[in-house]
């Protein structure tokens, strides 16, 4: 698999400037999507800072279906992960947040994430958190969580339920927290390793897994991500992106 792209040239100007105004108020925004576009195998650009989609492994098993990011598709099919291609390697301190809902999850088949991640296909051999099953589950029942194949908590995702997702990025440490409406269903701290600040690039990814036979079916949606740095790495990504671009304009 090819390594992501560098920051693309022309996103660097909008990030800084996205950074700096933001920097004035509660919180700024790394990126973030809507998913408010046509139907798609191609999931496309962020709506917030322009960034590209990349999928990997079978592309299919992602895509924007009614406004929302899609993983699987209710059959049974080969991995397929999607990220946005924004090295989060040098970012300490940050939050992934989402909602997700799940209509349909088979025995074989399970919806992963992790928001500092190495290996883009998130197919179990890197730190992620991931909703799985016993018995399979469309429309009724509740998934279970799981964190690199030790169980968090038994029937935590009823099917059909929208709920909001939180990561909570502090270098190699994070804390997952799910809330259906002002009830928290769970909170989850983990150590993702030894990723952060380490010259390889990191990336925030979501993945439709099988783990082979049959029965292997996912129907999971994503909406309204946002990806939002703390204070003390605003600065940080600020002076990052002005020294890039002043560099480049010497040069031009």
């Amino acid at each position: 698999m090819k390594n992501a792209s560098k920051t693309p040239r022309l996103m660097l100007p909008t990030l800084a400037v996205a950074l700096i105004a933001g920097s004035s108020a509660s919180a700024a925004v790394i990126y973030a999507d809507d998913f408010n576009r046509a139907n798609n195998g191609a999931i496309g650009t962020t709506s917030v800072g322009g960034f590209s989609w990349v999928q990997t492994g079978r592309t299919t098993a992602t895509s924007t279906l009614a406004n929302e990011l899609r993983a699987g598709n209710g059959g049974d099919q080969s991995d397929g992960a999607a990220y946005v291609n924004f090295d989060l390697n040098a970012v300490e301190t940050y939050t992934v947040s989402f909602a997700l809902r799940i209509d349909l999850i088979q025995v074989n088949g399970n919806f992963a994430f992790s928001p500092r991640i190495q290996n883009t296909t998130a197919d179990g051999t890197a730190a992620h958190w991931y909703f799985d099953t016993d018995a399979n589950l469309n429309g009724s029942g509740s998934a279970d969580l799981f964190f690199n194949g030790v169980s968090v908590l038994a029937d935590v995702l009823p099917m059909g339920t929208t709920v909001d997702v939180s990561m909570e990025v502090s270098g190699n440490n994070a804390t997952l927290q799910i809330k259906n409406g002002a009830t928290t269903l769970v909170t989850d701290t983990r150590s993702l390793g030894s990723f952060y600040n380490n010259s390889t690039a990191d990336y925030a990814v979501f993945a439709y897994n099988n783990t082979g036979g049959s029965s292997r079916g996912l129907s999971a949606y994503v909406d309204d991500l946002n990806v939002i740095p703390e204070p003390s790495s605003i600065a940080l990504l600020i002076v990052g992106s002005l020294g890039l671009l002043c560099r480049r304009h010497r040069k031009a």
